[in-house]
């Protein structure tokens, strides 16, 4: 499983655990049960100054290179809009947490899969939140005989999320797809020049 970034914006605020997490949030954070942020944050550009609730802000996809299953849609303004999204792969089961969008994708429900750069919602400034920008969470799952999926280490100090690091790439999603599309077409094109030459050969002979 690869993450790539859900926005198109590279401003990043806050990462996760105490090294990366404001100093001046801490206590913010242990007053909730957490030892410090349990995400990466990434800022958001917004029209009308970034007002809370205000304005377009940007487009938020799914940023996996996997499929994924909405388990959870959040749609209390004052926890935060946003979505839990299951990922089963080789790498195992996990739980993509999308915090604070502004408004989601109406035309998702629970229990719809979304594959690669599948639109989200609008990202925003719902909850408990400070300025416009994403939380975006990764928590290793398990699944019990009955199919039901578990957070594995629910007492980690984060609520059971870890550092998303080692399967992020930070390139923006659409652009990673853009990129395929150009190889592709590349390839496509060499594979035309390869036939060409191939049948001028048998014309030949």
């Amino acid at each position: 499983m690869r993450i790539y970034r859900a926005i198109k914006s590279n401003i990043k605020t806050q990462g996760f655990g105490i090294e990366g997490t404001k100093p001046s949030m801490l206590a913010f954070y242990k007053s909730i049960g957490l030892l410090a942020h349990n995400g990466i944050d990434w800022a958001i550009r917004c029209q009308d100054n970034q007002k809370k609730d205000g304005g377009l802000c940007e487009a938020i996809f799914w940023d996996c290179d996997c499929y994924g299953k909405i388990a959870v849609i959040c749609n209390d303004r004052l926890a935060g809009l946003g979505y839990g999204i299951i990922s089963e792969d080789k790498d195992g089961i996990f739980k993509h947490i999308f915090c604070h969008l502004d408004s989601l994708n109406p035309k998702l429900k629970v229990g719809d899969i979304v594959g690669p750069a599948d639109f989200l919602g609008i990202g925003g400034n719902t909850g408990q939140s400070t300025g416009a920008h994403l939380h975006r969470g990764l928590k290793p799952m398990g699944k019990d005989t009955y199919g039901n999926y578990y957070v594995k280490d629910r007492n980690n100090g984060y609520d059971g999320a870890v550092d998303l690091k080692e399967h992020f790439i930070n390139k923006f999603i659409l652009d990673y797809f853009e990129e395929l599309k150009n190889i592709q077409t590349q390839i496509n094109v060499f594979q035309t020049i390869i036939n060409v030459f191939k049948k001028l050969i048998n014309i030949i002979k």
